[in-house]
């Protein structure tokens, strides 16, 4: 014979008609509900960081990079004189000289991210597509996104056509200023 459990104490996942995903009942959190003496932030799912390229309240809005020949000096093992893309994991962006004959970052402020009138662009390291990291080729200095195939040139401007990837634009673009002494400074936030 068949045993059924009275119906109080039946549990809805033992029930042939109850769906498979029962909502909390209204009221109900999504976790521990901290002690009322506890910090604010206590329910907070990411830990604050405090690191360099970080506030305690997030990434720094406005990250100074350096010089052209700091970032030479700092990427040897790369062709950054002739517009290879450089990566600076604090401001999550690519730096890469837009007319690699000046061999020089122009004092000045670009809002728009453009570049030209710095000589200069900071790109966002994520692919518009998904926001995979696009890796920059040394063969032929594009920038090809691992996970869908998106390919830029080194200026982060789509390739066209579907052969070139799904993503829907050029990469993103930072606003940078380049001060007197030549320092390159983007505005990441």
């Amino acid at each position: 014979m068949d045993e059924q459990l009275p119906p109080r104490t039946r549990r809805p996942a033992e029930s042939p008609h109850a769906p498979s995903h029962q909502s909390p009942p209204s009221g109900a959190g999504a976790g521990p509900v901290p002690p009322a003496n506890a910090s604010p932030f206590a329910r907070s799912r990411r830990p604050a960081v405090a690191r360099r390229g970080h506030s305690r309240l997030g990434r720094l809005s406005k990250v100074k990079i350096g010089t052209y020949n700091d970032i030479k000096l700092a990427n040897t093992n790369l062709p950054i004189n002739e517009g290879f893309p450089a990566y600076f994991p604090e401001a999550r962006a690519f730096v890469v000289l837009i007319d690699p004959s000046r061999q020089e970052f122009i004092p000045g402020t670009d809002t728009t991210g453009d570049g030209h009138p710095l000589n200069v662009r900071g790109l966002y390291q994520r692919c518009p597509h998904l926001g995979c990291r696009p890796n920059p080729c040394l063969k032929n200095f594009w920038f090809e996104c691992p996970c869908h195939g998106s390919r830029y040139d080194r200026l982060g401007i789509k390739a066209d056509g579907a052969r070139f990837g799904p993503a829907p634009r050029s990469m993103d673009r930072f606003s940078a200023t380049v001060d007197g002494g030549g320092v390159l400074t983007l505005d990441t936030g």
